[in-house]
């Protein structure tokens, strides 16, 4: 991200070089307040991601999807 990277070029690189992103939940947020979430593959459910400019909420192993949407509304 020093380098200029937005949030989705940043968390692509994550992903990439993460040994095992597919079980991995990340989420980033850049210098501008862009945000980017990854849930890999293998996330246990319920899962889910909530991203918004300035915010981003994440979950696995969730009573229900609907969770992060909530954190993100109860920020905001």
């Amino acid at each position: 991200m020093r380098s200029g990277c937005s949030a989705q070029e940043t968390l692509d690189a994550l992903v990439a070089s993460t040994r095992y992103a597919q079980w991995r939940q990340l989420a980033v947020l850049d210098a501008a307040g862009n945000t980017a979430a990854h849930s890999g593959t293998r996330t246990k459910p319920e899962m889910s991601a909530a991203p918004a400019q300035d915010v981003c909420a994440i979950g696995n192993i969730l009573a229900t999807a609907r969770v992060p949407a909530a954190m993100l509304r109860g920020f905001q």
